[in-house]
């Protein structure tokens, strides 16, 4: 077979070129397909998968580092859009069994298709690394060199994986012609670049001189995704991909070439605000058709810091705060003197828009990899409407500078040797960081390796959902966050996340009002303290067994106290040392604690505090 040179298709691609991309397509697609049935046992949605993963690296072109690692760099997206694709049907309906799935094809099928599901089956039986070398063999027609490439192994490790696959075949399935495994390749280069064909992007590669400013300010006036990473030189990198759609291929160009991206100094960030463009703020109907609805980005700074996060009200210009009081602690006026002296003498970069560009489309345009690109914000039986234009980019951050990222859609960063801010972001995974991690408005999911202190104000819920004939409106679930290995301390105060924590040390307080915290703590360091409160939230509390003999000796100091709840202490059933634990209860309050003196009981190494909900301790298994 000849080799295939990924990285002359991929610098066409980004020289403007994307008919360049149906090679890339046609050579990977299959084995794309394989790494999707790893996850996925449906070979529609790994389809759809491979079809979605495809689309969303045209559009990130410009992030990958090493043009020659293509196929390497599609398999990881893949994986990750699996990953996105099992965690949100998860969420939405119980998971069906391989075999339901199976049986409900096979009766669709006609009796020469049964054959393939029953090989379907004894594959997916295999143990997994068999299963990904055999699928990815025999469904991408790669050789054994380039299958070790792509699945990141050693040539030796896929001949004997499998070979070791085959003879398990042999033992599962009793048909003399394995061989010819009958799962069909999949061809979904039309459908591909069908879609990329109405995608117009446009690289970014952008040195920009910090001159003698400490900070950077990055604007988000478009649906933008952010990677920081660590510069080598002094000044700050951007790069990335632009991307718009159109109804034609014209159209998209013109609308990407609308995309503007502004990089200045300011003296005082917080009073100037980003660069001024047009913002997209929702549709509204006028005469029967949507009409987009737009403020200006620097007006909408403005509003933010005077109305607080919720400047649009409830209702008649009644603020959230007005309602709940308690949500004062929310607004601009209160982030930490950190965050504002990182909205001072800064260099500012935005991506925005001088003039709004929206679409209308038809509701069979609203494909899953149109929506990479485009995400709506009406949807009706007739027609989608939002607004044009998205970017995917990566700043390189000189080491010992701060960043603070404004109204990022999903944001990573990692490797950092400065500290880091986001104001109404969502981070996706922040890690590896040396200085502090400062969350203002701003939903986290992952935050691991820190060597700072994290700070979180966050006070923001999912979308409603209507239930039954009945008027009944509900959040959806909460969020999830999840923190390890977090050294210089933990300050975080949220409505409702589900955090599941592990290895912090400093001092820590999160007050997570009505979602559940868990909290994994191996060793507590001499300056350490954790304080863990709740409204209505259940806490978790799991102690490893050299912690917990500390806790049974008097030598670390635990208290638990609740209102209306309960408090569940299985860690200390097992042994007494002498029954250090006491519990103490009166009309208004339940104590569980170590402790002797009342300053003791108040100041403990752990303090766990729940008005109404449950309140755990267990020991690590």
């Amino acid at each position: 077979m000849d080799e295939f040179h990924s990285e002359n298709f991929v610098e066409r691609c980004l020289a403007g070129n994307a008919q360049a991309f149906e090679p890339l397509v046609r050579h990977y697609q299959n084995a794309a397909f394989a790494t999707a049935l790893r996850y996925v046992r449906s070979r529609v949605d790994a389809q759809d998968i491979v079809q979605d993963a495809f689309v969303a690296a045209y559009c990130r072109l410009g992030q990958l580092r090493d043009r020659r690692h293509f196929g390497r760099w599609l398999m990881h997206i893949v994986a990750n859009r699996c990953k996105d694709w099992l965690r949100d049907r998860k969420r939405t309906q119980p998971l069906d069994s391989a075999e339901t799935a199976l049986e409900n094809a096979a009766a669709a099928e006609h009796a020469d298709q049964m054959r393939r599901l029953e090989l379907q089956e004894a594959v997916d039986l295999l143990p997994e690394h068999y299963r990904s070398a055999v699928l990815m063999y025999y469904l991408s027609g790669l050789s054994y060199r380039e299958i070790a490439e792509l699945m990141e192994v050693p040539l030796s490790t896929v001949c004997g994986r499998l070979q070791q696959g085959r003879i398990r075949l042999r033992q599962l399935w009793d048909e003399p012609d394995h061989e010819e495994i009958a799962m069909k390749p999949i061809d979904v280069t039309e459908q591909v670049q069908e879609v990329v064909c109405q995608i117009a992007t446009r690289q970014v590669q952008e040195t920009i001189p910090l001159r003698d400013t400490e900070h950077i300010v990055f604007y988000c006036a478009l649906d933008t995704d952010l990677e920081i990473r660590q510069a080598e030189g002094e000044d700050a990198v951007l790069e990335g991909t632009l991307s718009a759609i159109g109804l034609t291929r014209e159209k998209a160009r013109e609308s990407v070439e609308g995309i503007e991206i502004g990089a200045d100094q300011v003296d005082y960030f917080f009073a100037s605000g980003p660069h001024e463009g047009e913002v997209f703020m929702g549709t509204r109907e006028q005469n029967g058709h949507p009409k987009a609805m737009s403020m200006g980005s620097g007006q909408i700074w403005r509003a933010y810091f005077l109305g607080g996060c919720h400047p649009w009200g409830v209702a008649n210009g009644v603020k959230t705060t007005d309602a709940f009081p308690q949500m004062q602690a929310y607004t601009g006026g209160s982030m930490s003197a950190d965050m504002r002296l990182g909205l001072g003498r800064a260099t500012r970069i935005t991506v925005y828009r001088e003039k709004l560009e929206d679409i209308i489309l038809p509701p069979s345009a609203l494909t899953a990899e149109v929506q990479k690109v485009f995400r709506p914000n009406s949807t009706s039986l007739e027609r989608v409407h939002g607004p044009v234009g998205s970017a995917s980019l990566v700043l390189l951050v000189p080491k010992g500078k701060r960043v603070t990222v404004i109204k990022g859609k999903q944001v990573r960063a990692s490797g950092l040797q400065g500290s880091i801010s986001f104001i109404e972001s969502t981070c996706e995974e922040v890690a590896d960081v040396e200085g502090d991690v400062e969350l203002f408005d701003s939903a986290l999911e992952t935050a691991r390796n820190i060597r700072g202190k994290l700070y979180q104000r966050y006070y923001r819920y999912l979308g409603v959902r209507m239930e039954g004939r009945e008027v009944s409106v509900r959040r959806h679930a909460a969020e999830h966050c999840r923190l390890e290995d977090i050294r210089g301390g933990v300050d975080i105060d949220v409505g409702s996340v589900q955090i599941k924590a592990a290895r912090l040390g400093g001092r820590v307080r999160i007050y997570n009002r009505f979602g559940q915290t868990q909290l994994h703590q191996d060793q507590l360091a001499a300056d350490s303290r954790i304080e863990l409160e709740s409204c209505v939230g259940d806490i978790h509390l799991s102690l490893a067994e050299a912690l917990l003999d500390e806790v049974l000796l008097d030598k670390v100091h635990l208290t638990a106290f609740t209102l209306c709840g309960r408090i569940q202490y299985t860690a200390f059933e097992d042994g007494d040392k002498n029954k250090p634990l006491s519990i103490a209860n009166n009309s208004e309050v339940t104590m569980l604690s170590n402790a002797h003196s009342g300053l003791d009981i108040l100041a403990a190494d752990f303090v766990l505090k729940s008005e109404a909900g449950a309140i755990a301790i267990e020991k690590a298994k």
